[in-house]
């Protein structure tokens, strides 16, 4: 458990570990995936604490392209932009980092990235 939320890469750890589990399944083998509380967050699509980076597996533009070459490794990806626009502030400090109340109107820096993470997470996504 707590795979995300502990570095940059916690797509990529929750893929890698789906496709350690199908080798050792393959095998007679098995691994037990637990969920912790940051992944029970994101279920529930809490994305407070994912960084700027980790965001940016799930959604390409231009400041993830800026993210990556200039090797900006952030805090949340949420709060740090929220910071950059008072309207987003206005509205309450992290509600534009939670999938169900996340809008386009209240939340224009964050809302693309919320939303793609929350399509991953979700119950049809490929990770929830």
């Amino acid at each position: 458990g707590d795979v995300v939320d502990r570095g940059h890469w916690g797509k990529s750890m929750w893929l890698y570990l789906f496709d350690l589990q199908d080798d050792a399944d393959a095998i007679g083998g098995t691994v037990v995936l637990l969920l912790g509380n940051h992944e029970a967050m994101l279920l529930e699509g809490d994305y407070r604490y994912i960084t700027r980076i980790d965001a940016c597996q799930y959604v390409e533009n231009k400041w993830c392209k800026y993210l990556l070459a200039e090797q900006f490794w952030g805090t949340s990806f949420c709060h740090g932009m929220q910071k950059q626009d008072p309207r987003e502030l206005e509205w309450g400090e992290y509600t534009c980092c939670h999938y169900q109340v996340s809008s386009p109107e209240h939340c224009p820096r964050t809302h693309g990235f919320v939303h793609a993470i929350g399509e991953e997470w979700g119950p049809t996504g490929g990770i929830g």
